[in-house]
């Protein structure tokens, strides 16, 4: 039998062994195990999704979840049958899940495609000035953790993660590359919650004194007053963050 193209390693300290696919190549229907990455350099691979499933051909030839992957950065499907049964390859998933890190690189990877809903907020919280008012757990409020003049504000809830929606991987990024924007939860995160955080290079900023939101919010603050909250896709389209945007890129 060939030998794997790549061991990757589990928090039990087994190593798993993949052949490396390009997205879009045809699978046999059997079932296996797979991870969606992206080869950062050479024979170094960034982990975005760890997925099982009872039929590769039909798992991997899902356009929905392709499409996805190839958004977030992904650029090959690692894959391999696992005949052993359900029990095995599901215990092999959360073993990579539970130490998402390369056989000798030592830098966490993100995880892509975990959940996360984004809704609109103006029900639960009121009007926008509400966003500034909200209480902290350290016991200040929210605008207070606003310094620069413009910045942009995300609450959400632990509970859910990330989505493939346009819109939320563009906020996503946003705070990634922003250092003024603010990542706030609307609870502390469990362990899991935390582990998901890191993974996609994200720290909150703050967290939330009573849990208001069941989804989350993005709120545009300038020179300390919010002047727009809504989700992902109402703030990113609104005609005000058209204007900061577009002087963002100039």
């Amino acid at each position: 039998m060939a030998r794997p193209d790549i061991y990757w390693e589990a928090r039990s300290g087994k190593t798993y062994g993949y052949w490396i696919h390009k997205i879009g190549d045809s699978f046999k229907d059997e079932a296996g195990n797979y991870i969606y990455a992206k080869e950062t350099q050479p024979r170094t691979w960034q982990p975005f999704y760890i997925g099982q499933t009872s039929s590769l051909a039909d798992r991997l030839a899902d356009h929905e979840k392709e499409d996805c992957a190839k958004r977030n950065g992904a650029t090959h499907v690692h894959a391999h049958t696992t005949p052993s049964g359900e029990t095995q390859r599901k215990a092999e998933e959360a073993d990579l899940i539970a130490r998402m890190r390369r056989v000798g690189v030592s830098r966490r990877p993100r995880r892509l495609c975990v959940r996360l809903w984004w809704i609109a907020v103006f029900p639960v919280i009121g009007c926008g000035e509400s966003v500034a008012n909200l209480a902290l757990a350290d016991g200040s409020r929210l605008g207070s953790r606003i310094v620069a003049d413009t910045a942009i504000v995300f609450i959400i809830d632990p509970a859910t993660c990330f989505t493939c929606d346009r819109d939320v991987i563009f906020w996503l990024d946003w705070i990634r590359q922003d250092s003024a924007a603010a990542f706030v939860v609307t609870r502390e995160p469990t362990a899991d919650e935390w582990f998901q955080f890191r993974l996609n290079r994200l720290t909150p900023d703050a967290v939330l004194a009573r849990p208001l939101l069941r989804g989350g919010t993005v709120a545009l603050f300038i020179e300390g007053q919010p002047v727009l909250t809504g989700s992902a896709a109402q703030v990113r389209r609104d005609p005000i963050m058209r204007d900061l945007l577009e002087q963002r890129n100039r």
